[in-house]
């Protein structure tokens, strides 16, 4: 029973003494605030009168009301109430009867006895398909059917639609596109437009089929046209399949839906007539030709360059994207991409299309050939796994090639500028990185690419060509291999605050989503950090930090290749909150939020940001292998003597950066051959926490350094050495024979050097 309370406007007992009002007001005071609301409710509910709220159809004890003789006079009236009624469908319609004859209290009862019978899913979808979506939705629209009705109705349509987009359901339905009966044609029609996007698919099977009567086709083609804003994008999709009859089959129905979007698609197959060109001509209201698809195709592009997506994102950021699955059953498939991949697989239909109108351009075809490879690349992140067609390149001669991997930088598409890099490390040829200018090669501006992939690459081409003199942009080369051995292969934030507590507390918050974190308390920190972190996907900004501003620091972040494309957070109070707004607006992939103040808020945060790192950005497995092809690319040119890269003269960096775990990685510590690189050796090799493999590794190539190069380390170091020894008496036997042949080498590198003397 669910009661309401009411105060009386007027208390004949209103008059009492003055003290006792103040004791009771003194007293209640002192009492917590919900302890003195309830006792002011429950004094309320002493005084006041209790009143019934009645109840509602549905609700247990709800009597329905007794037809009033006025009601009874009307004969329509007595003729729904004396009819049989025992199922769902009687109630119902008895309800909407007596709702249409004004008698809405009678209808209320009927209701409820609707709603006592509990009706299962099954039921449901019967009512829905016996009186329609229009009477369902007058029992929601009606308030003097109580609370539940607009409920109820929800269920009714919910249970309606779940059946309608079932496979069973669908494949019934596009049977019956063939029968003899016209209104079984017609409804069948119509239950499928009704089941949406869930019938597409099977729909363009038919019409790609050869067992479907030309009824079927009619019928088919009626229900695409009806379910247009569905169909368009596989119909879309389905202008690439191999069938040539489905093709123009998609063409026609495109055109007749009035799809935008589909006409650069039909621009080239338009050339050669049938469907294509009838669907063009319709859509564009021109007539085929070169000069008309050019120019419709490098409008389209320069609009989708200029920033406008080819489809709108829908609130999670992502495009349902239709291509056509030529494996297994061929079909449309849906892909969720970002708006950035979608633009890149419209792009490439578009660019091949202007190629091939085109083929006189030589920019058209370079433009083609580096959007393929950017489409192949988004194809297999997301399933489709094929081959790049690396002979487009191959065949291309140096100033071709060279000029496809500038246009690919500067487009930032790292598929195409791997592939290029690729094909000249194949090449071997020490001429691609010579310039007639001084300025430096496509390959040596590679090395400064904001893509860490890009730059792997161009390491590992320079590295692969190997020229034995210096070239223009030579110098690029130490930093950007530098920072690729530098990965741990994990994924980093970094966060900066002048708060270091402030920053840590926002690290800890990143774990559960699989992120380490570095943190920084200035500006200049921050920047020497992200200079030396291979590993950063995620950089953390306090609005707080200053000297120099957040502003000067975000843009100094995206100037440097190395976090040009990494995302920024802004962490502002709500004073900060437009002025992070605006610094946001600035530059992309940056985002101003409120301070979070909970781990959930942070993880949500962190993942909104990484969101937007490029779909390619390689995971922390890839930058691991990146990392140790590039100790092997150092290993090669030291032991080519290449000075003029003048990776001795990084060796601090190397040092600090390089963690050796490797074969690959003791060797370059021990062919570095420096004060800095000795010192990091014998602190591997003396440390009793590392596994005492790793320590005599890096035992011998100490041991092998100070060969090569001489001992570099002061004699402060060696008197530590000699203190580490001594004081080992309780180490392992395997310990303190490392410690011992430390010594050994130390010693034998002191003898070289007095008989050198």
């Amino acid at each position: 029973m669910r009661t309401i309370a009411f105060l009386p406007l007027y208390r004949a007992n209103h008059f009492r003494c003055y003290a006792a009002i103040a004791c009771g007001i003194g007293l209640l005071a002192m009492l917590p605030l919900g302890a003195r609301i309830a006792q002011a409710q429950q004094a309320a509910d002493e005084e006041a009168g209790v009143v019934e709220q009645p109840l509602e159809p549905g609700d247990e004890g709800y009597v329905p009301a007794t037809p009033a003789p006025s009601a009874l006079v009307n004969p329509a009236v007595r003729a729904v109430l004396n009819g049989s009624r025992q199922t769902a469908a009687d109630y119902l319609k008895s309800t909407h009867l007596l709702l249409d004859l004004g008698q809405p209290a009678l209808a209320a009862g009927e209701f409820h006895r609707l709603l006592q019978l509990n009706p299962n899913d099954a039921t449901k979808v019967e009512l829905v398909n016996q009186f329609g979506p229009a009477i369902i939705q007058q029992l929601a629209r009606s308030p003097e059917l109580g609370p539940k009705a607009r409920p109820f109705a929800e269920s009714l349509l919910a249970a309606s639609q779940q059946a309608a987009q079932s496979v069973e359901r669908i494949k019934a339905m596009i049977d019956q596109l063939g029968s003899d009966d016209k209104v079984a044609r017609s409804r069948a029609v119509a239950a499928l437009a009704g089941a949406g996007e869930v019938a597409v698919v099977p729909l363009i099977e038919l019409l790609g089929g050869t067992d479907a009567s030309d009824t079927a086709r009619v019928g088919a083609r009626a229900s695409l046209m009806r379910l247009a804003p569905y169909a368009e994008r596989p119909l879309m999709a389905t202008l690439d399949s191999a069938d040539s009859k489905l093709v123009d089959e998609a063409a026609t129905l495109l055109a007749a839906i009035g799809s935008g979007d589909a006409a650069p698609l039909l621009a080239a197959p338009a050339l050669t007539g049938g469907a294509a060109a009838q669907a063009y001509q319709q859509l564009t209201g021109q007539a085929p030709s070169a000069e008309s698809a050019a120019g419709l195709l490098e409008r389209t592009m320069k609009v989708i360059e200029g920033g406008s997506p080819v489809f709108e994102p829908d609130f999670e950021g992502k495009v349902k994207y239709w291509v056509w699955d030529s494996k297994g059953t061929p079909g449309p498939k849906a892909l969720s991409l970002s708006t950035a991949e979608s633009d890149t697989l419209y792009m490439d239909k578009l660019a091949t299309a202007l190629a091939t109108v085109r083929p006189e351009l030589p920019s058209a075809e370079s433009q083609a050939i580096r959007l393929q490879f950017e489409a192949i690349d988004v194809l297999g992140r997301h399933g489709f796994a094929m081959a790049y067609p690396m002979e487009q390149l191959t065949q291309l001669p140096a100033d071709s090639l060279n000029q496809l991997l500038t246009d690919a930088l500067k487009h930032n598409q790292s598929a195409a500028a791997r592939m290029a890099l690729q094909v000249i490390a194949d090449r071997g040829d020490a001429g691609m990185l010579a310039t007639s200018n001084g300025q430096p090669s496509p390959t040596a501006k590679a090395l400064v690419h904001p893509h860490p992939s890009v730059r792997a690459a161009a390491v590992e081409a320079i590295a692969a060509i190997d020229p034995a003199t210096p070239f223009p942009g030579s110098s690029k080369l130490c930093p950007a291999i530098v920072k690729l051995a530098s990965s741990r292969g994990q994924r980093l934030a970094l966060g900066a605050s002048p708060r270091i507590g402030t920053a840590a507390t926002w690290a800890g918050g990143l774990t559960s989503i699989g992120l380490a974190s570095e943190v920084a308390n200035s500006g200049k920190q921050l920047f020497e950090k992200a200079d030396l972190l291979a590993d950063v996907e995620l950089i953390v900004i306090d609005m707080n930090l200053n000297h120099p501003s957040v502003r000067d620091v975000v843009y100094q972040l995206r100037i440097n290749p190395s976090t040009a494309l990494v995302p920024i957070a802004l962490i502002a109070r709500e004073s900060q909150l437009s002025s992070a707004r605006l610094i946001a607006t600035e530059h992309k992939a940056v985002g101003a939020f409120l301070r979070p103040h909970d781990d959930q808020t942070m993880e949500m945060l962190v993942r909104t940001m990484l969101a937007q790192l490029p779909p390619d950005w390689p995971t922390a497995e890839q930058r691991f292998e990146q990392r140790v092809a590039a100790i092997k690319a150092m290993n090669h040119l030291m032991d080519n003597d290449r000075t003029f890269y003048r990776l001795r003269s990084a060796s601090s960096e190397i040092t600090q950066s390089v963690y050796p775990e490797t074969d690959d990685a003791w060797q370059l510590l021990s062919r570095l051959g420096t004060h800095d690189s000795q010192v990091a050796l014998l602190a591997y090799a003396s440390t009793t926490t590392e596994q005492i493999e790793s320590r005599q590794a890096a035992a011998k190539a100490f041991a092998d350094s100070v060969g090569r190069f001489g001992l570099r380390i002061t004699a402060e170091e060696i008197v530590h050495q000699y203190d580490l020894y001594n004081a080992s008496a309780r180490d392992t036997k395997a310990s303190q024979q490392v410690l011992g042949d430390l010594l050994d080498t130390i010693e034998q590198g002191r003898t070289n050097e007095s008989e050198q003397e």
